[in-house]
């Protein structure tokens, strides 16, 4: 049985235009790791939100030396292949090997959150879309054992590519500490890699389809 999610009210003060403003009364339909996080800032406030988190996982992958790699396999054992790229010194992004010439949307989910779960349909229906443009790749941050993630699978008819997370925290704390999260991930997260390799999208909480739909086509141009 899927848990509710609970509203969180919250205040926080944010630095606009040079001026403090408060802005409170705003719930977040995301979850952290099994529970709600509190706040979410919808128009301007979201779009100072996600490029911070963007300008904070350029400077990560600014400052290894050495480039990380990480295998991955899915619960129907295909394995999938990430290594940080270095265009420049000033430019970076994610290469998914088994994946060239393709767009990626890297999303985290949880099997105990209600909008990763209300995602499942939006990713099952773009996945049939865009067959020869797009790979989803969804992993599982919540600790589920693969068995289970299996299960989950079947049950949903999930048609894309599923990681049981719970063989993979190194790769899960690699991306939370890419978009800047520090103390838990909200769930879902999605990462939107183009077909160059380039991170062009990061976004914390549900997304819409039409979105998703307009965000394939972007990543593809």
């Amino acid at each position: 049985m899927v848990e509710e999610t609970v509203a969180v009210v919250m205040v926080a003060e944010i630095e606009i235009e040079g001026k403090s403003s408060v802005s409170k009364n705003y719930t977040i339909n995301t979850c952290l790791l099994g529970y709600n996080i509190p706040s979410i800032f919808k128009g301007n406030f979201m779009k100072k939100i996600l490029l911070t988190l963007l300008l904070a996982l350029s400077t990560f992958l600014q400052a290894s030396d050495d480039a990380p790699s990480f295998s991955l396999t899915t619960i129907d054992d295909k394995n999938i292949t990430i290594n940080q790229l270095n265009f420049s010194e000033t430019e970076t992004g994610l290469e998914f090997k088994e994946f060239k010439g393709k767009a990626v949307l890297l999303a985290l989910w949880g099997h105990r959150c209600p909008p990763c779960l209300k995602e499942i349909p939006e990713f099952i229906s773009l996945t049939k879309k865009h067959k020869d443009d797009l790979e989803i790749v969804a992993i599982e941050a919540q600790g589920y054992p693969a068995d289970k993630v299996k299960e989950f699978v079947t049950n949903h008819q999930m048609n894309y590519n599923v990681v049981a997370g719970a063989d993979y925290n190194n790769f899960i704390n690699y991306i939370a500490s890419m978009a800047g999260y520090s103390r838990g991930i909200p769930l879902p997260l999605l990462i939107g890699i183009n077909k160059k390799g380039e991170v062009e999208h990061l976004q914390a909480g549900l997304i819409r389809e039409d979105e998703l739909e307009m965000l394939v086509k972007e990543l593809n141009d």
